[in-house]
């Protein structure tokens, strides 16, 4: 009589486990793919993320060219007078926020102009960018460079200054990489959220959180292999406050820059 009650209980056991296992696993199943759910999600709103701020940052850089193509084309260029030049250029500069100065050189690359410096027209090299222009005749957009007496990083955005199909100059507005990070607070993100932008050779020439320490810097290790990897797309990032993030990145085929979108917030709703 013992032994049958254990056996029923034994069955009844079987039973209950036979009707829990299933709905269990299936609960898991369900859990399981509700999270890697959010995580798509996530990454792909980082994504788009960066892909507007990318182009938000194109649309600073391209009024630059703009108006420097429009200045390329007035007469001061044909009868050349520096006074004339530099009036015009302290109006358009009074203009553009975040602008420092414009920069005039000569087709072989020497500075004739620079005003953010007029007691030194050398005081900002030419770089690459300028004989990028005289070569191709288009415009050049730099990467960050940091004037040495100053310590102030910025860009150059130059064109040619082009009569009769022969390169005059090269017609450049140097300007601080504060205006980006101001561009990049522009946009609204998650509490936790962080944006970084980084120009052609990994280094942050902006970012959202703790920027002025870190312009100048080279990208974190996992950020510049994502850049250099992709043009676009996700990863799982190691932040330098010490948390983990689901990040996802943008480059501009105008620039060369990169704009990359971070969060916590998945990871918090898992925890």
């Amino acid at each position: 009589m013992r032994t049958r009650q254990v056996r029923l209980r034994l069955l009844l056991a079987l039973l209950v486990l036979a009707a829990i296992v299933p709905v269990t696993l299936l609960t898991v199943s369900l859990l399981l793919r509700f999270w890697n759910d959010q995580i798509m999600s996530a990454e792909r709103r980082n994504v788009e993320t960066a892909r507007a701020i990318s182009i938000s940052v194109d649309q600073e850089v391209e009024g630059a060219i703009s108006a420097l193509n429009v200045m390329a084309t007035l007469d001061i260029f044909d009868a050349w007078q520096l006074s004339r030049f530099q009036d015009a250029a302290l109006r358009l500069v009074g203009q553009r926020p975040g602008w420092l100065g414009l920069i005039l050189v000569d087709p072989s690359g020497g500075v004739l102009v620079n005003t953010a410096y007029p007691s030194a027209a050398g005081a900002v090299h030419a770089h690459s960018w300028s004989a990028t222009v005289a070569k191709t005749r288009r415009a050049k957009v730099s990467e960050l460079l940091e004037d040495p007496a100053s310590r102030q990083h910025y860009v150059v955005v130059a064109v040619p200054v082009m009569r009769n199909a022969s390169l005059q100059f090269v017609l450049a507005a140097q300007i601080s990489a504060s205006a980006f990070a101001h561009l990049l607070g522009r946009h609204s993100l998650p509490p936790d959220g962080i944006i970084t932008l980084i120009d052609s050779n990994k280094r942050v020439l902006a970012r959202t959180h703790a920027e002025p320490g870190l312009v100048g810097k080279p990208a974190r290790p996992d950020l510049a292999d994502a850049a250099t990897r992709m043009e676009e797309g996700a990863w799982r990032a190691a932040l330098p406050e010490g948390a983990s993030a689901y990040a996802a990145l943008s480059r501009s085929p105008l620039t060369g820059w990169t704009v990359a979108a971070q969060t916590g917030e998945v990871n918090r709703a898992r925890a």
